[in-house]
């Protein structure tokens, strides 16, 4: 089994790292970690394309849905894992 977990995420800089690295402790099975930037006009972009370099698992996906269901569609639509599931 192979896990993608979908992190919606607008202006959250100041925790997105946290939730990241902690999905990716979960476990051997979680493939990758989506964060899907829904607009955000703080460092939230930045932090995530740094976890991204350190972490090939971790990709950052941007979108303007305006919304946690919406945010959390784009992520699922572009998903690697057998299993999916979001932090929120």
């Amino acid at each position: 089994m192979s896990v993608s977990v979908i992190v919606p995420a607008r202006n959250v800089a100041g925790t997105v790292v946290d939730a990241v690295e902690s999905a990716l402790t979960q476990g051997p099975e979680v493939l990758e970690v989506l964060v899907v930037d829904d607009g955000s006009t703080d460092r939230t972009a930045v932090e995530v394309t740094r976890l991204a370099q350190r972490d090939a698992r971790v990709r950052l996906l941007r979108s303007t849905e305006r919304s946690v269901g919406g945010t959390r569609n784009v992520g699922a639509a572009d998903t690697w894992g057998s299993t999916t599931t979001s932090l929120r």
